[in-house]
């Protein structure tokens, strides 16, 4: 594989071979039909396929519906298996930790657990609701999402088949991503990072914090629980206006980051037979995934290639979005 390269960093060396002449922030180049990327995109969506043919319920996954909810991170497990079989992020997958902003009652941590088994687990949370910022956009308010100190309960359940205890960071992120917390806590670069915090101040107060810190690497997974709601709750093509969506093109801009779209819908697949919800496609469900594919170039690329035809077909098809534009509307 070829190897191009503009600003290196020397924290990224480990993601590849000990082989490879020499590593900077490019992507790989030079796979068969396509890019090392975009070759992994795809072979994702073959194990994810190839999970729908195999499961009794084969059918129900080929729905629009299906991995609706927070049940779209288990599409996860197929992106992991894509990146086993590149050989290219051993000590990425081996070590790295899952870090996830915006807890609530839990419940998406322990499919998480479910998906990366052993690998240690960072929670992120008030565990008071939402901030002050809260301005009432899709109906979120100051103090909504308060589950109370759950950590201790949480963390007992969590814990039975963790590699290392499942930790967690109390406190609104203005003040609790320290400077020299990434040191205290011995945090490890990021395998994945799920950020479900709804609003735009607190996605980029989270986001800046793992890139400031170097926790960020070549072939981080970023996702996003709340991408849609605003632009659905608006019934709106404009993506990036606010919210979640608005914090990752901001950091995307602000650290030259280039994403690559590796599941959920960031990307759309008209050119499958029966289009975006004719078929089992790992593009389907409610939230994106992405995948890190440069740190520090001066062409950063969101990642989302999805035309404002393409999210207005989406967004008249996918059910969660059905409702929160009809949820808008009777609230108006």
């Amino acid at each position: 594989m070829a190897f191009a390269a503009k600003r290196c960093f020397p924290a990224l060396f480990f993601l590849f071979r000990a082989t490879s002449p020499g590593f900077c922030t490019a992507a790989l180049a030079g796979a068969p039909g396509g890019s090392f990327w975009e070759n992994l995109a795809l072979r994702a969506n073959s194990h994810h396929c190839e999970l729908c043919r195999t499961s009794p319920q084969s059918a129900e996954k080929g729905a629009p519906h299906y991995h609706q909810g927070p049940s779209w991170r288990l599409k996860l497990r197929s992106v992991i298996a894509a990146m086993q079989e590149s050989g290219n992020f051993a000590e990425l997958l081996g070590q790295g930790h899952v870090y996830q902003f915006g807890v609530f009652s839990g419940w998406t941590m322990g499919l998480l657990r479910r998906v990366f088994g052993r690998t240690c687990l960072v929670g992120f949370d008030s565990f008071e609701g939402l901030p002050e910022e809260a301005d009432g956009t899709a109906g979120w308010t100051p103090g909504l999402f308060n589950s109370g100190d759950i950590r201790d309960m949480l963390a007992d359940q969590l814990d039975s088949v963790g590699r290392c205890k499942t930790r967690f960071v109390k406190g609104f992120f203005n003040t609790s991503l320290t400077i020299g917390l990434k040191d205290e806590m011995k945090l490890q670069p990021a395998l994945y990072i799920d950020i479900d915090v709804d609003l735009y101040i607190s996605s980029i107060q989270a986001l800046d914090f793992m890139f400031a810190s170097g926790l960020v690497q070549v072939g981080t997974l970023i996702s996003y629980d709340d991408w849609w709601v605003i632009p659905c709750w608006h019934n709106s093509t404009n993506v990036f206006d606010d919210g979640e969506t608005q914090a990752h093109v901001e950091i995307a801009r602000k650290y030259g980051v280039r994403f690559n779209c590796v599941s959920g819908p960031c990307k759309y697949i008209s050119e499958a037979p029966g289009g975006f919800f004719g078929r089992c496609t790992i593009h389907n469900g409610w939230g994106p995934i992405f995948q890190v594919v440069e740190i520090g170039t001066d062409h950063f690329d969101t990642g989302f290639t999805m035309s404002p035809a393409d999210i207005s077909r989406w967004e008249a098809r996918n059910y969660e979005c059905i409702e929160m534009e009809q949820a808008s509307k009777n609230k108006s």
